[in-house]
């Protein structure tokens, strides 16, 4: 009868072709995988940047509804009791560095606050480069096109994050477009949209000014 013998031993290591198939494989998940992870990660920033323009709505709305349909101002950061800027500050526990002032994307630059409020007015005339707060809710026609608060306009001479725009060209060169070359964008009847710069590109549009004009 044959006498099988045990192994004792094994090789060691592994050849060069098997390490090179083992790094094609590895190379071959990366290459599908770190781009998925980008997106989610993107995704997931888009998702916190929604939400706190969504929270930022809600407590505009509360305001209004608190001041005869007043809305807040530029500094959404202030106090509401500013009589000439008033912000929501105490919507968000009384902190001017909260959370919710800042989108996720822009958090390379370093700033707490990071949105913009794009000034427009239906009860004022309107030019390209004049202040005009949009003060009043029930003054604007279109609410639903109506742009509101948004991703910053950064100004790097400052360096800072401008807390309004007015709809200008040199304004509106200032945009970052952080969510995959689109801006977030807060409409006046509370939606969000994510929205490209074709839509954003002309001064005069309903979206900036809230009217026909």
């Amino acid at each position: 009868m044959r006498k099988i013998t045990p192994i004792t031993s094994f090789r060691n290591g592994f050849t060069l072709i098997e390490l090179l198939v083992v790094l094609a494989i590895l190379s071959i998940l990366a290459a599908i995988l770190i781009p998925v992870a980008g997106s989610m990660r993107n995704s997931a920033r888009l998702a916190e940047c929604t939400s706190n323009l969504r929270q930022i709505g809600a407590a505009g709305m509360l305001f209004s509804n608190e001041h005869g349909g007043r809305l807040p101002s530029s500094r959404l950061y202030n106090s509401s009791e500013d009589e000439e800027d008033p912000g929501l500050r105490e919507y968000f526990d009384d902190d001017e560095r909260h959370s919710v002032f800042s989108c996720p994307s822009l958090e390379g630059y370093g700033k707490s606050q990071t949105y913009t409020f794009p000034l427009a007015s239906t009860s004022n005339d309107w030019g390209p480069t004049v202040w005009l707060p949009m003060n009043k809710r029930q003054n604007v026609e279109f609410p639903v096109e109506t742009a509101w608060v948004m991703d910053g306009r950064w100004l790097s001479s400052g360096p800072w994050f401008s807390t309004s725009i007015v709809p200008s060209r040199d304004d509106l060169n200032n945009l970052l477009y952080p969510h995959d070359d689109r801006q977030n964008v807060l409409f006046l009847d509370g939606h969000v949209e994510a929205v490209f710069l074709d839509e954003l590109a002309n001064p005069r549009a309903k979206i900036w000014t809230g009217r026909e004009l």
